[in-house]
């Protein structure tokens, strides 16, 4: 190369240089003052995600839909176990109550049977004790005196011929004559109205916390001890220790 077409060479090299550090700076005030931004768009992604969530979040049934005959299934309650326990201590109440009504019914039944049997063997029909036909207390302790003598003593019983105790004796003679009274000296403490000793008369009931019995009047009262039923006086005796309070229950 000539030295002359080295120069033109290198004049067109250094143009080019200085128009190139021109631009830079021109770009530079350019972006600074209108900056460029840049962004994507991802609708298709967040439209999918968008029907995702929907689903399964949703509720909704359709009332024709089949699921295979569950959505019809009868299933049944399960009881916890303070309910069960419940259940089976109401069950063993009830069946207890039951067989006490039972119990006082068959006695009742045996005790007809057998002042019926004591009335035809007896001799002088005047002396025949008849068992009451209704509330009468007249015919209330004539009924009480046909279980006079030696019965087996059982807490708890009302069978003349199995055992009962004080308040089972009680409790069946007024079941002959249609009251209901309860099989506990201490319920009977406060059964029925309460009356004073002085407004007492035959047929109430007397009783004290351990021991009950029948008033006949003029302080005697009929009732079953620990061997037999009999009559004794209100005082002193099994109603000796004070106490005791009378009741009408007819």
């Amino acid at each position: 190369m000539s030295r002359k077409s080295l120069a033109c060479f290198s004049a067109v090299v250094a143009t080019a240089m200085l128009s190139a550090a021109a631009v830079v700076p021109s770009v530079a005030a350019d972006e600074a003052e209108h900056p460029v931004t840049s962004s994507r768009s991802f609708t298709g992604r967040q439209s999918r995600n968008a029907d995702l969530l929907q689903e399964a979040t949703s509720i909704d049934v359709k009332s024709d839909a089949d699921y295979g005959g569950i959505e019809s299934l009868n299933v049944p309650k399960t009881e916890s176990k303070a309910e069960k326990e419940a259940r089976v201590r109401a069950e063993a109440e009830k069946k207890a109550e039951q067989e006490a009504e039972k119990a006082v019914a068959e006695a009742v039944s045996r005790a007809a049977e057998r002042s019926t049997a004591s009335t035809e063997s007896s001799a002088d029909a005047s002396a025949a004790v008849s068992t009451p036909a209704s509330a009468d207390a007249s015919a209330l302790l004539s009924y009480a005196s046909t279980f006079m003598g030696p019965h087996p003593y059982v807490v708890g019983g009302v069978d003349p011929n199995t055992g009962w105790d004080c308040s089972g004796f009680v409790q069946v003679v007024f079941a002959k004559a249609g009251i209901a009274v309860p099989h506990s000296s201490h319920q009977l403490t406060t059964f029925g109205t309460t009356v004073s000793e002085a407004e007492a008369r035959p047929g109430d009931i007397v009783a004290r916390p351990g021991h009950a019995a029948i008033y006949m009047g003029n302080g005697k009262i009929i009732h079953m001890t620990f061997t037999e039923v009999t009559i004794s006086d209100l005082t002193p005796g099994w109603m000796g220790g004070g106490g005791y309070t009378f009741h009408r229950v007819m």
